[in-house]
This record gives C-alpha cells, structure tokens and sequence, in this order.
C-alpha cells in the first residue's frame, strides 16, 4: 500500500478573500462522494498511526493538529470540502489526486520532460529549471501525442490551481521575440478549460498580429469566453505589437464574457499605412469588462484624420450580433482617442447597449468620441445609444466629441498645463492631424437626449465648446441638437469663441437646456435665442446665482399657441397716423405733428397716437372722419369692439358743445371718430372731417383686440 499526505491545492489552504484560512474546517472523504457525509480515516504522520479526528481545524491557512502546523496523509485518492470560520465553501473536489511531492523524480526542462519513458497513468514528476516553468506534473497515457508547450507536455498534465501562467507556455518576457505562437497555444488551452490568464512582470509581444482573443473574419454569433479573465501586474505587465503597418493589440472581435485587467498596452510601427489601437471591440460584444489597463503611446497615421492610435475602441458596424454590455476603467495616454465609438445608427437602434467608460486620458487628441455616419434610414426621438463616459482629461487637444449621438451622458473634468500649440502635437512632436487643429473642451453636433456636464480649465483654446447641428440623413428627424442638457464651467481663453453655434442648413440647437457659469462666457450665442428655438438658457454666477443671459426674443412672424397660457407674441414699433374720410386713403392732410407707436403683447394691441393738423388736403369734410394705419388689424368676430381714449383734443370746430370719441370696430385697421352733442338726445354720431378742422389736434390712446 502506497502512502501518500496531501497538499493544500495553493500550497496553504485560503479564504474566498484570499487570505490566509484562519479557524477553517477541512473534510476527507472517499473519492467521488461527498466528504462531509462519507469520511475516510486521516493520519498525522506517514507511518498512518496516529488519526486525525474530522473536521480538521486551520491556522494560518496550514492544518493544525492541536494549534501545532503539521501535515494531513492518507493511502488513497480522496474528495475534500474547506469551509471557513463561517462554514462556508471556499473549495471542494469530489476527486483529488494532489499529494505531497517530496522524493518524486525531477526533471530540468520540458525537453527532459518529453524524453522520459516507461511511465504510466498517476506517476508524478516535479519540474524545476529556475525559469519561470517549474511545477508539478501528473502522466495521463491518453494524452501521450498532445503538446501545447504549457500545461501539457505529451501527455504530462501540469498540476495547478488558479491562473495559467504565461511564463508556462514559454513567453520571452522582453519583448525581443515574437511570443504569437505562445499567446495562441495558452489562449487555446484557457478557453477550452475555461481557465483565466495570467501574465507576470513582463513584456508580451506578438509582432506583426493582433493577440489571439478573438474570432477571425466575420463572425455570426459571439464566441462565449466562458468569463475568462486575462490580467497582469499593473503596468509592469506590457501586451505589445511591433509591426509595419499596424497592428491592434487587443482585438476583441465578436466577443462575449471575456474580461481584462490590471495590465499595460502599447504598440510601435514602422510603415505609412495603418497606425495600431490597443483595444478594438469588433462586430458585437457584450460582458466585456477592461479595467485598469493602462494605454500608452499608440501609433497613429495622420490622414486627414488618426488612424489607428486608439486607447479603446468599439466599432459594431452592421452586426448582426448582440451589442450588449462593456465597462471600461483605463488611462489613455498618448493616443489618438481615449475612447472612441464609432457606430451606425439604424443598426445601434437595434441593440440592446450598455457601455460605461471611466476613462484618464492624457495628451491625446480625442479623449473621447461618440459618432456616426448620416442615418440611413428612420431613427425615434426616444432612441438612447445606452453610453455613458466620465473621465479626466488633461492636456488633451480636443476632449468631448460628439456628432450624430443619441442619449450620450458625458461627464468631464479638463485639466489643462500645456500651450495649446503644445496640446496640437502627438507624442513624436507632429501634429495629431494638420487639418484639425482646433482647441476645444466640447464639440458637439447634433447630439438628441443627452446630458453633458463639462468643466475644468481648457486654458489657451480656440473654442471652448461648439454646439449645433449636423446632416441628419434619412432619419426623419432635424440635425439640430435637440431635448438635450448641457452644463458648461470652462475656464481659459478662446481665441475665437467661448461658445460657437453650428449652423447646419439652418439646424443649431433647441429645446434644449444650457447652462452656463460666467467662468465660461458672459453670452450665449444669439444663435440659440428666439422663441422658435424653445431653449432654456441660463447663466450662472460665481456662487451659481441666476443672470439674465438674454432677452426674451420672438420671432418676426408670431408662432400661434392653442394653449391658452403661451404667451406666444410679443412686439414693440411705430406706425403712422393718417387722417381719412370715407374713401380710408391718404388724401394729402398735413401736420405738425404725426406720430404712432405700439406694443403687441400676445393678442392685445397697445396704440397711442397724435395728430396736429395744418391742412386738410383734398378730405371731404361732409363726411365720416377716420385715424387709418393701426399696425394690426382688430378682431374679426362681430361685436369685439374697443374703445380708445382721446386724451387731448384742440383747434376742433363742432356745431355745438360736445365731444370727440375714439373706438375700433371689428376687422379693421382704422380708428373711427364719433361725437357726442350736448344737445343730441340720440347719442354719438360720426365725427365729420369738417369737425377736425384743418387746424385741430388729436391724441389718441388705448388697447384692442386682434385674432389670435
């Protein structure tokens, strides 16, 4: 009977924290069946003489046979269960074979591990060389012809927990050597077995490729990554390509639960054609997680806009796949674009996304960018692309982008310590792109249903933000930039404008809400004024008290409300008096004085007016005397009738003792003369030119009615 002690399965036992197990219970049992129920007997030392009672209690992660560290044997394969302080499973194995390997045979390399021979199904080997591949090794005679250079050796099974190590499958580590072939084979194995990856302090390199995560061409349906998890030491751990004409890193192309974290990305090239990104999420995806991944330094090719150079990039195109989740936690540093989101909008419209970005990026030219083509076919108003940034960003030539988005949240803080010439140039002193060479915090052009908060010091800029409108395409709505919020708090000095309006075939921005501090502008544009816009604009002082940002202005030809609490009109003019008889035509009066002016508020009509005659032209004084050219005419329904007030009258000539009244009939643009004789007991009459005289003088005042 052969004796055997069994190993902890990560040389001590651990919490699910990943500490140290402290006051945990561990159980033995018969393999295949539960240890907890079917117990087996336990020793605590090789001779099997003296039994361990069950369950065996912890310290510090080690057995403890009386508070005393000491090991655990027994004589066969066995299942166990550990369970912490609490009793709750941190690890189980219905069948192990993890046993103590001191005095089995040891090997040097993998090479020696291939050559040896006669060995059957159980046999133990331990593996040390001192160069990052040592380990335990399990023979399996049905595995005898697989090799993947890692964790199985023909036919030799690597013995392990956790994370496969990519010091296994023979990485260079410095980067000097094309390590694909090593990427491909660990990637291979790890997908299959479901496992996570692991790359220690290093530099990974795959040359003129992209690593192996992902599917080729274009994919059908995303390839399920079984939540594998691929992480290194921070940014000691650097995934790399160094190629001619580019190549991205990462390319996660039709992708699902695969996450990445807590490693370093960067690339180099040496041709003219194509730059490379870190990260591309292609044709679909979802349970994407990137988090702590540093980008530094991507290479991107001036052509009349970056290409390549990405931190992070999702390009969904016109999948057919899901476009579901990803969250992103990285910095950018020295890359075209921070995060870019490049879509088509039918097809986004489609899709159920989700992606939040918290995003640190530096000296890029982009931080981060949401756009897309002119839509190709019908979009709703309700649409919402499901994005989400919020990021610092520092020195960055431009920071928010945003052309033809739907339901974008953007939150931003600018940092600025460079000139803006400085901020224009990449990280080898040339311009990010020769023909953009615009300094701003917020470029945003027909963006529906967003929320926008930037803020933060822009310094030297040329804009510090440009808002309006872009070609809206076939989706059946306007370009503008619409049922939006923006809050803008930009300090700096723009060289051209605080705020610029984009006028795009006369699409700018309405009904949306802007607000912003006096640290930014002191105006806004007149662009986004008027009532046809419907914006809600508002200034904010230094201690966010509210300054009128503008007057209120109506348009030239009134908009009608049905509603009856719009206040939909509103005017201020002159207009010019005239007396006429019956014929209501100018007939060559003249005056001294001959003035009008009004106010139109909703459908009322404020008029005032004098008259001081000094001949009466070719008026005929026999007949009915009228004020013609009121700037509106009076409402059309019969019986609205209005009276004025004449406030002064001189120089008349009436037949008796009396006087003159003033009123507006219904749908008219005159005011009608009546009097009122002292002697008539039938009531007002018309006044009659001749009763004005060629020397009287009227002033006349009032309000009337017009349709609405």
């Amino acid at each position: 009977m052969a004796v055997r002690n069994i190993e902890p399965p990560f040389e001590i036992f651990h919490d699910d924290d990943g500490k140290a197990l402290e006051s945990g219970y561990i159980y033995i049992g018969t393999e295949n069946l539960d240890p907890v129920t079917n117990p087996i007997t336990v020793y605590w030392d090789a001779a099997l003489t003296t039994p361990a009672s069950q369950p065996i209690r912890t310290v510090a992660g080690y057995p403890s046979n009386g508070g005393v560290i000491s090991m655990i044997y027994v004589s066969s394969n066995y299942s166990i269960e550990v369970q912490n302080r609490n009793q709750v499973e941190v690890y189980s194995s219905t069948s192990d074979t993890r046993f103590y390997t001191r005095g089995i045979p040891s090997v040097a390399s993998y090479a020696a591990l291939r050559a040896l021979t006669g060995m059957a199904t159980g046999d133990f080997v331990r593996l040390s060389s001192g160069t990052g591949i040592d380990g335990v090794f399990r023979y399996d005679s049905t595995q005898s012809a697989t090799d993947n250079g890692g964790t199985i050796i023909e036919g030799w099974e690597r013995v392990y927990d956790g994370a496969v190590n990519a010091r296994w499958f023979g990485f260079d580590t410095t980067g000097s050597t094309n390590d694909l072939t090593a990427a491909t084979n660990m990637w291979n194995y790890c997908l299959a077995a479901a496992k996570d990856m692991y790359f220690p302090a290093g530099i990974y390199n795959v040359d003129n490729a992209n690593f192996p995560f992902k599917q080729s061409g274009t994919p059908s349906s995303l390839l399920d990554c079984k939540n594998i998890t691929i992480f290194g030491d921070g940014p000691a751990t650097t995934l790399q390509t160094t190629s001619v004409n580019g190549a991205d890193v990462l390319q996660l192309n039709g992708l699902k639960n695969i996450h990445i974290k807590t490693l370093k990305i960067t690339a180099t090239i040496s041709g003219s054609n194509d730059g490379s990104n870190a990260i591309s999420v292609t044709n679909g995806f979802d349970n994407i997680t990137i988090l702590d991944v540093e980008c530094k330094n991507l290479p991107s090719l001036d052509q009349g806009f970056p290409n390549g150079g990405k931190a992070l990039t999702v390009q969904p195109s016109t999948t057919v796949n899901d476009c579901g989740s990803l969250v992103a936690r990285l910095v950018a540093d020295g890359c075209s674009n921070g995060f870019g989101y490049d879509l088509n909008l039918v097809t986004s419209a489609t899709k159920n996304t989700s992606i939040d970005v918290n995003i640190t990026a530096r000296n890029c030219y982009i931080g981060a960018l949401v756009s897309a083509a002119a839509a190709s076919g019908a979009l709703s108003t309700e649409m919402d692309l499901g994005v989400n940034i919020r990021g610092i960003f520092t020195d960055c030539q431009k920071d928010i982008e945003i052309g033809r988005a739907h339901g974008i949240k953007a939150d931003a803080h600018i940092v600025t310590t460079k000139t803006a010439a400085a901020r224009r140039l990449d990280p080898n002193g040339t311009a990010w792109v020769s023909t953009s060479t615009d300094v701003q915090s917020l470029n945003c052009v027909y963006a529906k249903n967003a929320i926008l908060n930037i803020k933060g010091n822009k310094g030297a800029c040329d804009y510090k933000a440009q808002i309006g409108g872009a070609s809206a395409g076939s989706s059946g709505l306007n370009g503008a930039t619409e049922f939006s919020k923006i809050y803008l708090d930009i300090a700096g000095t723009a060289a051209t404008a605080d705020i610029n309006a984009v006028d795009s075939g006369g699409n700018s921005m309405s009904r949306c809400e802007l607000k912003f501090t006096n640290a930014t502008t002191s105006s806004a544009p007149s662009n986004f004024l008027g009532v046809a816009k419907l914006n809600h604009i508002k200034a904010l002082g230094s201690y966010g008290n509210s300054l009128l940002s503008a007057n209120i202005q109506f348009p030239s030809t009134q908009i009608k409300s049905s509603d009856v609490n719009v206040l939909d009109d509103y005017e201020e003019g002159t207009w010019t008096p005239i007396l006429a008889d019956t014929s209501l035509s100018d007939e060559g009066a003249t005056y001294s004085s001959q003035v009008g002016s009004y106010t139109k508020i909703g459908d009322i009509v404020k008029v005032h007016c004098q008259l001081a005659l000094t001949g009466l032209g070719t008026l005929t004084t026999s007949q009915a005397a009228h004020i013609i050219g009121l700037p509106y005419a009076s409402h059309a329904t019969a019986g609205y009738q209005f009276s004025l007030s004449l406030a002064f009258a001189s120089g008349l000539s009436l037949s008796a003792a009396g006087f003159v009244t003033a009123w507006v009939p219904s749908n008219v643009s005159y005011i009608k003369l009546s009097k009122w004789l002292a002697t008539s007991t039938t009531g007002v009459t018309n006044a009659l030119i001749s009763d004005i005289s060629a020397s009287g003088t009227l002033i006349i005042g009032g309000t009337y009615k017009v349709n609405p």
